[in-house]
C-alpha cells in the first residue's frame, strides 16, 4: 500500500466520522503522510547531488513516516474504534416473534413433509 492510499483512507474515514476529535486526528495523519511523503521523494531525488547529506535526509523521512504510520496504527487500533455488537430491544424482539413462529411452523411442515 502507497502512503498515498492510507492517506486517502484516512480522509475517506473523517468524511464518515461523527467525532470531531476524531475527524480532525484522522485529518491531520492524512496531511502528515501526504507532507512527510513529499519530503521523502524529494530526498531520494537529490541523493545525487550531494549524497551523505541528503543520504541521512532520506533516513530522517523515513524515520518521520515510520513513526506517523506507527501514530496511526496506535490510535486506530484503540478499541474504541471495535465494532459494536447489535442488541435488538425488548420491542424489537417482541415485533419479530410473529415471523420467528411463522418460519419455525413453516420449516417444521416442510420438515415433516421430506421426512
Amino acid at each position: 500500500m502507497h502512503s498515498s492510499d492510507l492517506a486517502s483512507i484516512c480522509r475517506d474515514a473523517s468524511e464518515k466520522s461523527a467525532n470531531i476529535s476524531v475527524r480532525s486526528k484522522l485529518v491531520n495523519s492524512a496531511v502528515e503522510l501526504t507532507s512527510i511523503t513529499a519530503a521523502l521523494i524529494t530526498a531520494v531525488k537529490n541523493i545525487d547531488k550531494n549524497s551523505n547529506k541528503e543520504f541521512d535526509e532520506c533516513l530522517l523521512q523515513i524515520n518521520k513516516l515510520r513513526s506517523s504510520v506507527d501514530n496511526l496504527q496506535k490510535f486506530l487500533d484503540n478499541p474504541d474504534f471495535g465494532p459494536i455488537p447489535a442488541k435488538i430491544s425488548v420491542a424489537g424482539r417482541q415485533a419479530q416473534q410473529p415471523l420467528i413462529g411463522s418460519t419455525r411452523k413453516m420449516l417444521d411442515a416442510s420438515s415433516e413433509m421430506i421426512g
